[in-house]
């Protein structure tokens, strides 16, 4: 993308997660206020559910950094499937800090119970591409976590294997106060969406028509990441023929070429 030709300081659709691109829209703002409420009440645990691209890790990092000034302590782990003295390893390490050897899961989760009591606002542990964790660990991990102390607020968010996991797990999914879902944008969320990126950087541009709006809406299934992908490469089109606006027929071009959409809506377009 030719940021001068769009007058722009940097691409509005790139990925990443970046909290300050983040967009307080629909199902995502009300997502945003019980993940904050789970934190502030310290109810123990929540889960974020959502489909890949809806923007969960997006809202997980949004949200460490809104708490990032505050005086309880909030970490973002990634992992990929381990087992629960892995897992406890990890949390370990970045609540307390020690980098020790890996502890007994009994003797793991004594070591954050100590540090819990004497540190009275506590963490907040957020683990992302949650549905990669094996029950094993959320069982004798996370569920031991909680039963030790309540000063350690647990956010898990992942796809919706994530929740068959806990669904399975009773002592666990009873202690999830809240579960928040990430559902697709509707149109005119899909709209303010394109809008705020375009703030993001500083532009209240008109760039993509009416037309263009209702087909990104149409194509992505008001699913973020598509959405940035598909907008993106719509402008680049629209850019090679020197236009300054975008069209219907340059979001459908990139949409018949995207493997990520279903093939049903890429032949269509």
């Amino acid at each position: 993308m030719d940021l001068h030709h769009w007058q722009l300081k940097r691409n509005p659709f790139r990925d990443g997660v970046e909290s300050d691109v983040w967009c307080a829209i629909g199902a995502h703002a009300g997502a945003s206020l019980k993940l904050r409420h789970v934190i502030e009440s310290r109810e123990g645990a929540a889960a974020l559910i959502g489909e890949p691209g809806s923007g969960k890790s997006q809202l997980v990092h949004y949200t460490a950094d809104e708490f990032s000034e505050t005086e309880r302590l909030t970490h973002v782990l990634n992992v990929p499937r381990c087992s629960a003295e892995d897992l406890l390893e990890e949390i370990v390490f970045a609540v307390t800090g020690d980098a020790g050897p890996a502890l007994h899961p009994t003797r793991a989760i004594r070591r954050l119970a100590r540090w819990a009591e004497n540190a009275p606002d506590g963490a907040v542990v957020m683990i992302d591409d949650a549905q990669e964790l094996g029950e094993d660990a959320l069982r004798r991990a996370v569920l031991p976590m909680l039963r030790a102390t309540e000063r350690i607020t647990v956010i898990l968010s992942g796809t919706r294997p994530l929740l068959t996991s806990l669904r399975k797990i009773e002592p666990l999914a009873q202690r999830i106060a809240v579960t928040a879902w990430l559902t697709p944008l509707n149109e005119n969320d899909v709209r303010t969406y394109i809008e705020q990126r375009l703030g993001c950087v500083d532009s209240n541009a008109q760039i993509f028509s009416d037309d263009a709006l209702r087909s990104l809406s149409e194509l992505s299934r008001g699913i973020p990441r598509l959405i940035n992908r598909l907008a993106a490469f719509s402008m680049l089109l629209a850019e090679t023929d020197q236009r300054e606006t975008v069209r219907e027929s340059d979001v459908e071009r990139v949409a018949s070429e995207l493997i990520c959409l279903p093939t049903g809506l890429a032949d269509a377009a």
